[in-house]
């Protein structure tokens, strides 16, 4: 399997298996639309977007067949979510993921962090973590939060070596997005 399957899968993974995300996967499409404005950093691709019950993920992975990166920034229309699940606070959506990743990686170490993650105008939640994976130790950060009338979802990942290098631009990505005006 190639290393963008392998990411792409991962990413997919996170949220379809969540409670919360349930990917249609005959809705996977490439196709760059969103409803934030968001420039990912030159390392990146662009966007794959798949829907789901409750929203849109949108995954970014490492341009380079050899690199690990990946963005996965998911969106659901807080009325949906309402609907669908009555009220969810940041921290029991950053909980639900969590253990979504913690099933999907050997020796997953989640750590809360009482710094807040940049996004947009908003400061979201956040946990960072550190597992292994596919002979190769990850690192990552998820966060979750709401901008306007959307809940976002945010996970980014890299090998640990590499991390050092990647998030800081993502970072920087993440706290320019702007949701668009409808």
């Amino acid at each position: 399997m190639s290393l963008r399957v392998s990411a792409w899968r991962r990413g997919q993974t996170l949220v379809g298996s969540a409670a919360l995300l349930l990917v249609s996967a005959n809705a996977v499409a490439t196709n760059t639309a969103t409803p934030f404005g968001f420039v990912p950093p030159s390392f990146l691709g662009a966007a794959t977007v798949s829907h789901n019950l409750l929203g849109t993920n949108f995954v970014f992975l490492a341009r380079a067949r050899a690199q690990h990166a990946l963005l996965m920034i998911s969106t659901m229309r807080v009325a949906t979510v309402r609907r669908e699940l009555g009220q969810l606070s940041a921290a029991q959506c950053v909980t639900l993921f969590q253990q979504e990743l913690g099933h999907s990686h050997v020796r997953f170490f989640p750590l809360p962090v009482p710094d807040l993650l940049a996004v947009g105008s908003g400061q979201f939640t956040q946990i960072r973590w550190t597992a292994h994976k596919d002979d190769r130790t990850e690192t990552g950060v998820l966060a979750c939060g709401q901008l306007g009338d959307l809940y976002y979802v945010v996970h980014f990942a890299d090998e640990l070596k590499s991390a050092i290098v990647t998030f800081p631009p993502i970072r920087a990505a993440l706290a320019a997005l702007h949701p668009k005006l409808e």
